[in-house]
């Protein structure tokens, strides 16, 4: 290395640091701080040049101000797009295989304008007030801005179509800091109409683009077969995974593994991992390429540990939905986990994806899905499609003369159970009869090891509510923030992340080297307060459980009571399922959700409320389970007009001059054309770094400049 690619590397980690100090002073304070540091780290780790380093903290100071309810939803769109910029490049005497193996085209800062990004206009729009760009909506196609506002206004998201009425009534209950959509937005009812299309039968609405994706999804319907698989393959690969298949699961795996396109519907406990880890084995013995993928991470972590469980080399690949869609990486086979929650446009750019084979995998009887447009997955198959439909009924899981496994059957077919009290059996499925403020020492009597209590609605109350009552009197608080969602936090409680995080562990290696690995923690993942931090013994690096030191409680909740949603994926011995003053069950997918929570338990189930809420309970068992509306067995005449995206307001800055400083405020050392810049203590305010090493105040740099030190220094030659 000669000097001046020293000077040049010194140069400009001492620029790096000053930026990071600049950012920090300037936002520390800010309410929703920790959230504008975890995007800055993020952005900061994809290595940007100085010039995007510069205006990507300029551009998060602008949330400065920005109330916490617009500023989170945005600063998850922005962390969904930060992989986008700088992606990662193959080296460039790497072949190519496929045109669609190549990255994608890296985004520039400006791309992270919220006007850019598909936000909520209850989101967008504050912010646009708080920097004074309201007129940038104004800009925004009259198409864009009407398709968005129907989807979010959509009385039922899980299905596309519903009754004008409901429609009307929400488009004109919908305000944004308590004045009405259009205040803002150049909108009114009469023109959102000639964006709708009625159902060809019954008197309900769509968006028009709602509708034209399904006529994108009923042009990609179509199954081709392939090679046959007979009965002494199978008979091989029963033999192979040491497994007895019924004759539900070998027609599953024949059906998967002969045609393009398949559909697995499986209740809880049937065993479609079995059989996808079965399929997937037959592909990879053809020379064909195998991807697993999931919307959740915790569900994808659950993939991988029976995958590795499964295969013992050349394993299939796992990922979520989300980091797949980045890329659009073409696979041979794609194996689609949890179906039931993907929205049209997910089964869309699947369906694009022209994989050979996509096997789309779940239980329709699960929670519907989650910030999507529609539920293709039960559409499929309720209507008749050119597709191949497997289902697989027959319990493998517990045994059938099993309490649990009976009431679950039973629900499924409406019928209600009389159940028996609880009087404190290990064993079976009970209800306890008492009021909501005898709940809480019912719920200390019966914890016990792999316990869990599902609430669907009101959760965190429930939490908070429990640990007042046990952690009453008790002086070993070990935190109390303002960033904390509830006010304190004792050791040994149970806390989950509500956002996924990644975490550096550092260890060392049978020669003494230090290696820092990553550990991914996804959202859902339950922990354990201690006096080092959150333990989480569901995810171990080395046989260890991975110890996360926490000094703000933003990213998790109180787990002494979880959501249907949040324990989904899950299972435990014992669950106590609260339905005190649960009313979401009576609305559409409510069974759904009560399917959900009481498959959760192994071994004992306890529904716990009153005598009112029992009789909810059976008008829910009686009530059908969800089933959305759509039309994805109909093309109809519709063309519709390309959206142009809208270019980014956001104005490109030149890199402001900055005195090097000698560290950064964040942890992680600085590496850069092969010179590391160890993590050393901050030297004081008024010094700065010079480019031979030494840190000195400013009064004192003309001086210095001329020592014989720094000369002596320049002099040297590398």
């Amino acid at each position: 290395m000669n000097l001046n690619d020293y000077d040049d590397a010194i140069e400009k980690v001492g620029v790096q640091n000053a930026i990071d100090h600049d950012f920090v002073d300037t936002l520390s304070g800010v309410k929703d701080y920790i959230y504008l540091k975890e995007l800055y780290e993020r952005f900061v780790a994809r290595r940007p040049a100085l010039s995007d380093r510069y205006n990507f903290s300029v551009f998060l100071k602008t949330f400065n101000g920005v109330q916490s309810n617009a500023l989170i939803p945005i600063a998850k769109e922005i962390e969904l797009l930060i992989p986008k910029f700088n992606p990662p490049r193959r080296p460039d005497h790497t072949p190519l295989i496929r045109k669609d193996d190549r990255p994608p085209k890296s985004i520039g800062v400006v791309d992270f304008h919220p006007i850019c990004l598909p936000l909520k206009f209850k989101h967008l729009i504050p912010y646009l007030a708080h920097t004074g760009e309201l007129y940038l909506l104004t800009r925004m196609p009259e198409d864009e801005f009407y398709y968005r506002l129907i989807d979010e206004i959509h009385p039922d998201a899980c299905s596309i179509y519903s009754p004008l009425y409901k429609i009307e009534t929400a488009y004109d209950k919908y305000t944004v800091n308590k004045q009405h959509i259009s205040y803002f937005l150049p909108v009114s009812w009469t023109k959102l109409q000639s964006y709708l299309i009625q159902h060809p039968e019954k008197h309900i609405w769509a968006s028009k683009q709602n509708k034209f994706v399904e006529n994108e999804i009923y042009k990609h319907l179509s199954c081709k077969p392939y090679e046959r698989f007979t009965d002494k393959d199978c008979a091989y690969y029963e033999k192979y995974f040491g497994l007895n298949l019924n004759h539900e699961q070998k027609t599953a795996v024949t059906d998967a593994i002969e045609n393009s396109l398949t559909l697995l519907q499986g209740n809880a406990g049937c065993g479609k991992s079995t059989i996808s880890m079965m399929v997937a084995e037959v592909f990879l013995q053809a020379g064909e390429k195998v991807l697993f993928l999931t919307i959740s991470t915790k569900a994808r972590n659950l993939l991988r540990s029976k995958i590795d469980t499964s295969f013992v080399s050349h394993k299939p690949a796992a990922h979520t939905y989300a980091k797949w869609a980045i890329t659009h990486s073409r696979v041979d086979n794609i194996i689609v986990d949890e179906s039931s929650m993907i929205g049209n446009e997910q089964l869309l750019t699947l369906l694009r994806a022209r994989s050979k084979r996509l096997i789309l995998m779940g239980d329709a009887k699960q929670i519907l899905p989650v910030k999507q447009i529609g539920c293709p997955f039960i559409s499929l198959q309720n209507g008749t499609f050119e597709i191949k439909k497997s289902v697989l009924t027959i319990q493998n899981r517990q045994a059938s003369d099993n309490p649990l496994v009976h009431f679950i059957q039973e629900t499924v077919k409406k019928n209600p159970l009389e159940l028996p009290e609880y009087t404190g059996e290990l064993e079976g499925v009970f209800y306890k009869t008492l009021n909501e403020d005898k709940f809480v020492p019912f719920y200390s009597e019966l914890k016990c090891d792999n316990f869990f209590c599902i609430k669907p609605a009101h959760y965190e109350l429930l939490s908070i509510q429990i640990q007042r009552t046990i952690q009453k009197g008790n002086p070993i608080k070990t935190s109390k923030s303002v960033y904390n969602p509830f006010n304190k936090i004792y050791l040994d409680e149970p806390v989950i992340r509500s956002k996924a995080a990644k975490l550096s562990i550092v260890s060392q290696d049978l020669l003494g080297n230090v290696v820092v690995d990553t550990v991914e923690v996804p959202n859902g993942t339950l922990g354990v307060m201690t006096s080092r931090g959150v333990e989480y013994s569901e995810i171990k690096h080395k046989g260890v459980p991975v110890l996360e030191k926490v000094f703000a409680f933003d990213d998790f909740q109180l787990a002494y009571a979880l959501s249907a949603h949040k324990t989904q994926g899950s299972e435990y011995d014992v669950v106590l399922l609260a339905l005190h003053n649960v009313r979401n069950l009576q609305f559409e997918g409510g069974k759904n959700i009560f399917y959900s929570s009481i498959t959760r338990a192994k071994k004992l189930l306890v529904i716990c409320g009153s005598h009112e809420d029992k009789a909810l309970m059976r008008k829910t068992i009686e009530t059908n389970f969800a089933c959305p509306i759509h039309t994805l067995d109909r093309s109809t005449n519709l063309t519709m007009n390309r959206i142009v995206p809208m270019e980014s307001p956001m104005i490109y800055r030149p890199l402001a001059h900055f005195e090097p400083r000698y560290s950064s405020p964040f942890k992680d050392n600085h590496v850069v054309k092969g010179v590391v810049i160890e993590e050393v203590e901050e030297a004081p305010k008024d010094n700065y770094l010079c480019k031979c090493g030494a840190s000195i105040k400013y009064a004192s740099k003309k001086a210095h400049e001329q020592s014989k030190k720094h000369k002596s220094f320049i002099k040297i030659d590398f």
